[in-house]
């Protein structure tokens, strides 16, 4: 068990080192890290109710940091926020729209993140966040 509270530390390390940096590649480099890391303890059988359910909202205030930062993303290089774009359709979704439901002012920010994202239609992000 001491494993798993190390990584979920290790992981919020690298998502609190996310939230301060100022250069959207290396943000998101941290984010990718931290999220990563807590993907994994959720996929290992070992972990208990109490370690899942602490990584759950650690993905959801995370997110939600992450949402509210979606300003600086907009500002980098296309790479940069296109990874963006697909971390957060691929492998967020389910905390966005929780975060949605509980903070609708997101809404906007992120539907004017994903308006720079040329091939996805409007449509196709108005049916993601539904």
């Amino acid at each position: 068990m001491n494993l798993i509270n190390d990584d979920i530390e290790e992981a919020r390390g690298f998502l609190n080192r996310a939230e301060k940096e100022l250069d959207p590649a290396l943000k998101g480099e941290y984010y990718e890290a931290g999220f990563d890391l807590l993907k994994e303890i959720q996929k290992d059988s070992a972990v208990d109710q109490y370690s899942i359910n602490k990584v759950k909202a650690i993905r959801l205030a995370y997110t939600r940091s992450l949402l509210s930062q979606v300003n600086i993303i907009k500002a980098a290089d296309t790479e940069v926020w296109v990874k963006y774009f697909l971390h957060l359709i691929v492998e967020l979704k389910d905390e966005i729209k929780e975060v949605i439901k509980t903070n609708p002012e997101f809404r906007n920010k992120l539907l004017d993140f994903f308006n720079i994202v040329g091939k996805a239609s409007m449509e196709e992000i108005e049916a993601f966040l539904q």
